[in-house]
């Protein structure tokens, strides 16, 4: 496995007067897209993100990486089968279980995939669940009151219609139930699931109609076994409506974020709904000038007021609102090229969100991590643009090395491991990219030095 290149910067800070720590981080490991769909906070306070690599043509794999509360990375690792040219890898939910373990959800090789790790990131099992002839794909997975977990997805028959997909496990990953719901003229999924206080389970999701062209809010609810109580679908055939997460209030009741409106003119959705799924109330909200905006998870506070992260035309969000809905406060992060994934309460009552940030420099997604404190702010000194580190890439390498800046790079130095100087350069005509051959070098450990028209920067690799 190629060593974790880290692309990290960015602006970390105490905040003095409530000891919360704060900060934003940027990371790229190897020399593809990085994105961060799940993060989980561990009982150390340290966090395990849940994500993918690669794009549909380098193939996918599942990425999983574990930081300190600084967000400093402790270790990286990838997982997958991607051994034909159509078979993706990624994960898109993950958890810590009780013993401290890392449960992670997505895909894999078409179907469902489960993979549990200790806190090493070593893989301790891994389950593959679905039919061969169909695709499987898990987008959410949560705890039951049995001790098992529960899952919500699709499954793709290959009849050009894709259902919701629920998947009751053990604590060991083995299939207890699976179903699917959702009719053949329309298009449906589910995006997360809740375990209900009766221990029936609520997945939402949407329901596409070809007929309409519309999407609207689908609400599933089964018995404890998976059977179907009720299903619904929400809103009209003149816009679209997807929910994307669900969360319990201390009422008994369920918050459904995700998004409502046309491509061009979204905004966040944001509804209450009682355990029957009839609306208790239903906001609509728009970020200060965003122009458009989506969410994508809800995150329930003591006193039934939601923090919610999602993107749009300013790009990454964080909103607050009370416990009417109503909005009482929002920050943006990186504007634009920034989506917020999934946001949680940490333990110090600050929060963390995780998401990708797309560089339209280097034409690639970095997975984007933000601790703020309780008012959703990054303190310490005024925020200020990000110093970016040059990128040096593939790292173990072979012949070729490649570097990248955001400044012109105006000369760089190869140092081997004892300090002496294999390799130099003096750039005439200074570039952000700059290609170099060490295939004339011994195999071993060496150090670049880099040098742009804003900093010097040194970085090991590896020439095998």
């Amino acid at each position: 496995m190629k060593t974790s290149l880290i692309f990290s910067i960015i602006l970390f800070f105490i905040s003095s007067s409530h000891a919360q720590i704060t900060f934003e981080r940027l990371y790229q490991f190897g020399n593809d897209h990085c994105n961060g769909y799940a993060v989980s906070q561990n009982h150390d306070n340290s966090y395990i993100v849940a994500g993918s690599m690669g794009t549909n043509s380098t193939l996918h794999k599942i990425l999983v990486f574990k930081t300190n509360e600084w967000g400093d990375t402790i270790w990286s690792k990838t997982f997958g089968d991607t051994i034909y040219n159509y078979y993706q890898a990624e994960a898109f939910s993950c958890l810590i279980t009780n013993d401290s373990s890392i449960l992670v959800c997505g895909w894999n090789y078409n179907n469902v995939y489960l993979l549990m790790l200790d806190q090493a990131g070593s893989t301790i099992w891994s389950k593959q669940i679905g039919k061969i002839s169909d695709t499987e794909i898990g987008l959410s997975i949560k705890p039951t009151f049995e001790g098992g977990f529960i899952i919500a997805g699709l499954a793709y028959s290959y009849n050009g219609r894709n259902d919701l997909y629920l998947v009751n496990t053990n604590h060991n990953g083995d299939t207890v139930w699976t179903r699917t719901f959702g009719e053949v003229w329309l298009s449906e999924a589910g995006n997360d699931v809740v375990q209900t206080t009766d221990s029936g389970f609520l997945a939402v999701g949407y329901s596409h109609s070809d007929s309409t062209g519309f999407d609207k809010v689908l609400l599933v609810k089964t018995d404890k076994g998976g059977n179907l109580q009720w299903l619904k679908r929400l809103g009209n055939d003149s816009q679209h409506n997807n929910a994307t997460f669900i969360a319990l209030t201390s009422d008994n009741n369920c918050i459904i974020t995700g998004s409502t409106g046309d491509y061009s003119s979204n905004a966040v959705l944001l509804l209450k709904l009682d355990q029957n799924g009839d609306t208790i109330w239903n906001k609509e909200i728009l970020p200060p000038n965003s122009g458009y905006a989506y969410g994508n998870s809800v995150n329930i506070l003591p006193d039934n007021e939601c923090i919610i992260t999602g993107g749009g035309g300013k790009g990454l969000f964080l909103l607050h609102t009370d416990s009417t809905g109503t909005l009482t406060w929002s920050h943006n992060f990186q504007e634009l090229w920034t989506t917020g994934n999934e946001v949680s309460q940490t333990d110090d009552n600050g929060y963390i969100i995780v998401g990708y940030c797309w560089d339209p420099s280097y034409f690639v997604d970095r997975v984007y991590l933000v601790k703020t404190d309780e008012n959703g702010l990054i303190t310490g000194t005024q925020y200020k643009e990000e110093q970016q580190y040059p990128i040096v890439f593939p790292n173990p390498c072979h012949e070729k090395l490649i570097i990248l800046a955001n400044n012109d790079i105006l000369g760089l130095d190869v140092l081997n491991s004892w300090g002496q100087t294999v390799y130099e350069l003096s750039v005439n005509h200074p570039s952000n990219r700059i290609s170099i051959d060490l295939s004339d070098n011994i195999p071993g450990l060496y150090i670049i030095v880099i040098t742009t028209k804003t900093m010097k920067y040194a970085k090991k690799i590896v020439h095998l």
